[in-house]
């Protein structure tokens, strides 16, 4: 293995690669340029399939990740091969964050700043996004780093972790998810245009605030919402809910019915969302799940509408509310994907 140097300026694709299989990873047949969503991965022979594994040996911990002098270095560098925490330090620097991941999460700060505060409140009232929790100011180049972190980890074996080379793979809802087996997380595959993956569960809504870019995801999940079916009162806690294969949590607090993250929409399986919202309700013998989760689709319609009238109501150049509109029509799209009135 030649030895890595941290005043390097320009570290090729293919010197990155070959020291990236020393330390026991894989890497086949894809390289990274410029694409529709910006840098990404392509296949360098479209006729044969791609592969990418990082062990777990080489992934990196979010929490051991650190911003100094502007850069991404590691705070603990003695459980790595030898050379392998500059290795990444060069990899984040020539190829992730020095290369488009610091303009970027700049740019969505800068558009979320840049938002007029009736939105802002809405966004708020909504449960979709607190510009004040993640971007308080007190630190922008320190606020952009863990914005860039929150976009680049995964969860495996319950602790978040980075995945060099795989964190460059952009989204698509149409994309293939990852392959996390106990040993590691792979790509592979044949792709007839970019190497495209698919991140996680979410919906168009919420993809756009936590990653920043429009994406037509397949499903939807509730807002933040009131209600009040008959006598009784009803707060939807919205969200995404990882386990939305399952149905959702309910609970009472004093004599409101919590409701936790439904799932309510799955172009896919467009009856599922309502069967498991009835099973979440099957002892609430006094309510009528399907009245209910009518009503939380219809309101969450409303509000999606609402958002977009208020966005187009505003006379002001900005790029960013355009992205915002985008995003709200691409969620009302996403909350049609529902079938029937009653679950048949």
């Amino acid at each position: 293995m030649n030895s890595l140097s941290s005043d390097n300026t320009s570290y090729s694709w293919d010197q990155l690669i070959d020291e990236f299989r020393s330390f026991g990873g894989i890497v086949e047949n894809v390289v990274q340029r410029p694409g529709p969503y910006g840098l990404g991965l392509f296949p360098i022979d479209h006729d044969q399939p791609i592969k990418i594994i990082v062990p777990d040996h080489l992934l990196i911990p979010a929490e051991n990740v650190a911003l100094r002098d502007g850069q991404i270095t590691l705070n603990q560098r003695n459980n790595f091969p030898e050379g392998y925490v500059e290795w990444f330090e060069i990899f984040q620097r020539e190829y992730s964050w020095g290369a488009d991941g610091r303009k970027s999460s700049a740019a969505f700060v800068a558009g979320q700043t840049s938002l007029p505060n009736l939105i802002k409140d809405d966004l708020a009232f909504y449960g979709l996004y607190r510009l004040e929790v993640f971007f308080p100011g007190k630190d922008p180049e320190l606020e952009l780093f863990n914005h860039f972190v929150r976009t680049r980890r995964i969860l495996k074996n319950k602790r978040q972790v980075l995945m060099p080379i795989i964190e460059l793979v952009n989204h698509s809802p149409k994309g293939r998810h990852w392959d996390m087996q106990q040993s590691h997380i792979g790509l592979e595959g044949r792709f007839e245009g970019e190497v495209l993956a698919n991140y996680s569960p979410s919906d168009p809504i919420r993809r756009f605030f936590q990653y920043g870019f429009n994406s037509q995801d397949f499903q939807g999940f509730s807002l933040r919402l009131n209600l009040k079916h008959h006598d009784h009162k009803i707060l939807v806690k919205g969200g995404i809910n990882p386990d939305f294969a399952i149905p959702c949590s309910v609970e009472y607090e004093s004599d409101v019915l919590m409701i936790n993250k439904p799932w309510i929409t799955s172009m896919t399986s467009p009856r599922k969302p309502r069967e498991l919202f009835a099973k979440a309700l099957i002892d609430q013998k006094k309510l009528d799940p399907d009245e209910i989760f009518d009503k939380i689709l219809l309101r969450n319609r409303q509000m999606i509408i609402t958002l977009i009238k208020k966005v187009e109501n505003i006379n002001e150049v900005n790029p960013f509310l355009l992205e915002l509109k985008t995003a709200c029509y691409n969620q009302l799209i996403s909350l049609c994907y529902a079938v029937g009135s009653r679950r048949d």
